[in-house]
């Protein structure tokens, strides 16, 4: 079991996340299909990346993920994660919304992809599909693509490096292009609420 505090190493990743791949090894997970093309996504369900680039966890292995139960060993406190969502929706993300229910306090890179789980560069309040949150880009999309992702991450048809510079590049259009077009030909069911390592 993992404790993670305050001394856990960040790794932003944003910086190094290219949408162009000079090389192209066979169906390198369609991450080769990534191509220099603007968001389709309103800027609005999106992080902004200059506050939430995306943080992994250096201590976290593919094989973490393997583990079911991973996940509620390294999730922050609820008590954590709302005094974070009220201090940047009073600040950083107070164009966001007013009403702390209608977020959820999210990782940009999921615990399950071995996302940083306390960096204020991997948590944001991402919109709810409840408040407003169009079809494909709320915190419920989101969480289904975490699942998909999870579950092809574990069966080695995507790349963890791959699929952390995706999502926190663009979490939007990676899942779009990406994860959900790969989840469907493996036949991946959709994410339920309590799904271990979800």
């Amino acid at each position: 079991m993992f404790v993670f505090g305050p001394r856990i190493s960040e790794h932003d990743i944003r910086g190094s996340f290219s949408m162009t791949r000079p090389s192209c090894p066979a169906l390198a997970v369609l991450g080769c299909l990534l191509i220099a093309t603007p968001s389709y996504a309103d800027p609005t369900y999106l992080p902004k990346p200059d506050i939430t680039p995306g943080a992994t966890s250096q201590r976290c292995m593919i094989d973490d993920i393997d583990t079911e139960g991973y996940t509620k060993t390294v999730r922050p406190p609820a008590s954590y994660t709302n005094r974070l969502k009220k201090l940047q929706l009073g600040n950083k993300y107070k164009d966001q919304t007013n009403r702390p229910s209608c977020v959820e306090e999210d990782h940009l890179i999921p615990l399950s992809w071995c996302g940083n789980p306390r960096s204020r560069q991997n948590l944001w309040p991402q919109i709810r599909r409840s408040c407003g949150a169009p079809a494909g880009q709320s915190a419920e999309d989101k969480d289904d693509c975490e699942y998909k992702g999870m579950e092809l991450l574990r069966q080695g048809d995507l790349d963890l490096a791959e699929a952390q510079k995706g999502i926190a590049g663009d979490w939007i259009k990676y899942c779009q292009e990406v994860v959900l077009p790969l989840a469907k030909e493996h036949e991946i069911g959709s994410f339920k609420p309590g799904t271990p390592n979800e």
